[in-house]
């Protein structure tokens, strides 16, 4: 690993370069930059760390642990946006009583579909034995919205290049492909 022969400074550098700042950005936020410091100064010597095969080895290996760490969190997208998918609404209804399930009762792929839930309940007010008027809860009045599944299957082709762009040229050629993925997201 390219990190064990450089200054702090310099490894500071890597990791602003790796997270996508411009060198002279990165020069600026790992160096004793001062207002004297002329913006020619801060690009050549931003210029000469770039030109140095430690420091471009040190940013290419930052880069790949950072697509390490997302591609499970990409992974993890992807497959939550093929659940959107694919989620039949009917799933969170009870089949025997035809009312929507409590949240403990449905499924993840369910739960996690949903947008919103807003529960209001309804009181009414009745007499006891007594004669004595008391309030009661006679009901409750559910309103769920689920996720945009237009917007997601658009987030989705967009992702894959599935669409045609500005000047009319295809961006992905293969939908097959497309396809694949998302039946193996399902399995």
């Amino acid at each position: 690993m390219a990190s064990n022969k450089l200054t702090a400074k310099q490894q500071s550098f890597c990791q602003f370069v790796a997270e996508g700042e411009t060198y002279a950005d990165a020069y600026r936020k790992s160096y004793n930059v001062t207002k004297k410091t002329s913006v020619n100064s801060i690009y050549v010597q931003s210029s000469r760390l770039m030109d140095d095969p430690k420091i471009s080895l040190r940013i290419e290996e930052l880069k790949i642990e950072a697509v390490k760490r997302s591609q499970i969190t990409l992974d993890q997208v992807l497959q939550e946006m093929s659940n959107w998918m694919t989620f039949d609404p009917l799933s969170i209804i009870d089949e025997k009583t035809e009312a929507v399930k409590s949240l403990k009762d449905m499924d993840k792929k369910s739960r996690m579909s949903l947008a919103e839930i807003h529960v209001q309940e309804i009181w009414g007010t009745n007499e006891n034995p007594d004669g004595k008027k008391i309030r009661e809860k006679i009901g409750e009045l559910k309103k769920i919205k689920f996720i945009d599944k237009r917007a997601v299957s658009d987030q989705f082709m967009k992702k894959f290049g599935a669409y045609i762009n500005d000047k009319g040229s295809e961006t992905a050629s293969n939908l097959e492909a497309i396809k694949e993925i998302i039946e193996s997201m399902k399995k």
